[in-house]
């Protein structure tokens, strides 16, 4: 729950709740309004408050907005990075990006317009593990994680898994009683193994990318060299096990 204080009156005040049960282990105000959990079955979550709701119900309550099983249990959060700060925080990236408007627009735009995806860094949390690990969790603004979101999605088709195991089944939210697809957030430690890939395999991820109709890029290897950039920016910014917050809601 969240709770305010009111010094004149010495006092605690419960203004919003989270009305699932979970045993949290770790917690961390990422915003005024945004919270990232993790819990004892393994997994994090991230909360959105409502405080400018019209319904008092809806004020009152905590959304979630991001579930994702880390396959360790986290003890600790704090605000950091493993690295100094520099200005790579916000970059840009050449890419060829359909434009995204309604069907009236459609004709007044070619599918190869270019555009630039501008990959913006919010907050940086750091989380151990009680097995030992350090690792980091960074906000992306939407753009950048309708960008990695796309990728992510291909590289799961494309990409043949470590003993069959299917990628979405192995991040999906895994509790005591439920069961849920993994959203709200993207795996770092898939990303980054893009440029490592063979480069036949990267332009099949790329064209499958673009059949999603945002995407429509019509030069591989400048799109290949895009994301190898991508992920060389991000790349100070993780540490061993990498989890990228998906949208704005660990933004700014």
């Amino acid at each position: 729950s969240v709770v305010k204080y009111y010094p004149e009156y010495e006092t605690l005040e419960e203004i919003a709740r989270d009305f699932n049960q979970n045993w949290v282990t770790a917690i961390e105000m990422l915003t005024n309004d945004v919270y990232l959990g993790a819990e004892n079955f393994q997994n994090i979550f991230a909360l959105r408050r409502n405080p400018h709701s019209m319904s008092e119900e809806i004020r009152c309550r905590l959304d979630t907005v991001g579930i994702y099983n880390l396959g360790e249990m986290i003890n600790k959060f704090m605000r950091g990075s493993l690295v100094m700060a520099n200005n790579s925080s916000l970059s840009s990236m050449n890419i060829a990006k359909e434009s995204i408007m309604g069907d009236d627009s459609m004709d007044d735009c070619t599918e190869s317009e270019s555009r630039k995806l501008t990959l913006s860094i919010g907050t940086q949390t750091l989380y151990a593990t009680i097995d030992g690990s350090i690792g980091s969790v960074i906000g992306l603004d939407a753009s950048s994680a309708a960008f990695f979101t796309a990728l992510q999605r291909a590289m799961t088709r494309i990409v043949n898994p470590v003993g069959d195991l299917k990628h979405d089944v192995f991040r999906s939210y895994r509790g005591q009683r439920n069961h849920q697809a993994s959203r709200g957030f993207i795996d770092g430690d898939l990303i980054e193994s893009f440029p490592e890939l063979d480069p036949a395999i990267m332009d099949l991820i790329v064209e499958d990318m673009n059949k999603e109709r945002r995407w429509d890029i019509s030069d591989l290897k400048k799109t290949r060299s895009s994301i190898k950039e991508s992920n060389s920016r991000l790349d100070g910014h993780r540490s061993k096990k990498r989890s990228f917050s998906w949208g704005d809601f660990g933004h700014g």
